[in-house]
């Protein structure tokens, strides 16, 4: 596609460096905020400040971004890695001026978690080539589907952004998981917050001071200033309140242990992994033994990081390579690391490969990261199983005349 400067350029006025350092930001003057039934009102910014949707969206954004990338090139059945291609150099080491290749990949994993899609931009060059990826908030951008072809658009300014040129990586339907599941979410929140609240207060359940006579407006005023200043926070905890004109207190409310509030919270995390298909062991909830957790972090690789590379994978092929480089050119996560076991499962794992001739010992050496060696690309094969046929030939082989070993 040949580049077009008026486009490119209404390009760099919308994303622009300013633009792209915007995305730092105070959740808190995020809006529209969204009521729930627990009583606190959640963005899909400040839902990170529940610890479990701040671990899971953590965990599986940066996983995916420490993950190496690999470009392959398949010619008449022959798989090359290819380096120096544009697109490769994008997405494996600097996507833009602003931004790592982990930090990319880790903003816009972590949008499509949070919102259901994250965006980049693809500024091509004057052969079509992609020669940056530039980072554009969820906020800023909506898609709509005109005469049957997907179109961007930016909300505020309605510049037109073609499919083609936009790197979209979206959650389950394009549903931001954090507004279908808004009120689990928010009591787990609410829990956080009652126990800020609790402790906050030294432990102190709120109350009521009650007496049969009526208080001046001063006596009131003296009382009420009193006793936030003596008897309330973390700092008055243990400190002994005196009652003076008949003055009696009764607490009012429910303690943690009735109002089930560590149940609650436990729960609400468990709720929250489920969202995100997170195993427990992934944000440090509950006693996991290690055997449990070495199988949890295999689930973790099969059925919550792969359908994310698959689908990051796919777009990138669909929109980084050009049309004469995609029957050949495919671009590849590589789930080696997230797949081994400890040292005797790698051990036995290599020496199944080496011996049956899957591997060469060079190959294996690559995968543990150390330098090749001579002599080791050749593929070897373990002998000692042979056909009942030919028993009999290999045994004159390897004895002579007289039935002895040679």
């Amino acid at each position: 596609m040949a580049e077009n400067k008026s486009l490119l350029g209404r390009l760099r006025d919308a994303v622009s460096p300013q633009k792209s350092e915007e995305r730092n930001f105070d959740p808190a003057f995020q809006y529209p905020w969204t009521p729930t039934q627990s009583g606190v009102a959640m963005t899909k910014d400040s839902a990170l400040a529940v610890s479990a949707v701040y671990a899971c969206i953590n965990k599986i954004s940066s996983t995916i971004a420490s993950l190496d990338l690999h470009l392959y090139r398949n010619e008449n059945g022959v798989k090359t890695e290819v380096t120096d291609h544009p697109a490769y150099v994008l997405c494996d080491s600097e996507p833009n001026a602003y931004y790592t290749a982990f930090q990319f990949w880790q903003f816009i994993v972590s949008d499509a978690l949070m919102h259901g899609h994250g965006y980049a931009i693809i500024e091509r060059d004057q052969n079509g080539r992609p020669k940056r990826l530039l980072l554009t908030s969820p906020n800023s951008i909506k898609s709509m589907d005109v005469q049957g072809r997907r179109v961007y658009v930016y909300a505020e300014t309605d510049e037109p952004l073609y499919n083609e040129d936009v790197l979209c990586i979206e959650a389950f339907r394009g549903i931001s998981p954090i507004q279908e599941h808004i009120e689990n979410i928010g009591l787990g929140y609410a829990a956080q917050q009652y126990g800020a609240s609790f402790f906050g207060s030294g432990g102190n359940m709120s109350g009521v001071l009650m007496t049969d006579k009526q208080l001046s407006e001063d006596q009131y005023r003296r009382l009420s200033s009193t006793w936030q200043t003596k008897y309330h926070g973390m700092n008055s905890s243990h400190a002994t309140a005196i009652l003076e004109a008949g003055l009696k207190y009764e607490r009012v409310g429910i303690p943690p242990d009735q109002s089930q509030f560590l149940g609650v919270r436990k729960y609400q995390t468990e709720e929250i992994c489920r969202i995100y298909n997170v195993p427990t062991s992934m944000v440090q909830v509950g006693d996991q033994k290690y055997s449990n957790v070495e199988q949890q972090d295999l689930f973790f690789a099969k059925h919550t990081l792969h359908p994310w590379l698959v689908s990051i994978e796919q777009e990138m092929n669909r929109k980084l390579l050009l049309p004469a480089e995609k029957k050949k050119h495919q671009f590849k996560f590589d789930m080696m690391s997230l797949m081994r076991g400890d040292m005797a499962s790698r051990s036995a794992y290599y020496h199944t490969l080496l011996g049956d001739g899957c591997l060469t010992i060079n190959e294996v050496r690559g995968l543990e990261g150390r330098n090749s060696i001579e002599g080791g690309d050749q593929s070897l094969v373990q002998v000692n199983q042979l056909p009942l046929t030919s028993m009999q030939a290999y045994a004159n082989s390897i004895t002579n005349e007289d039935g002895n070993v040679q």
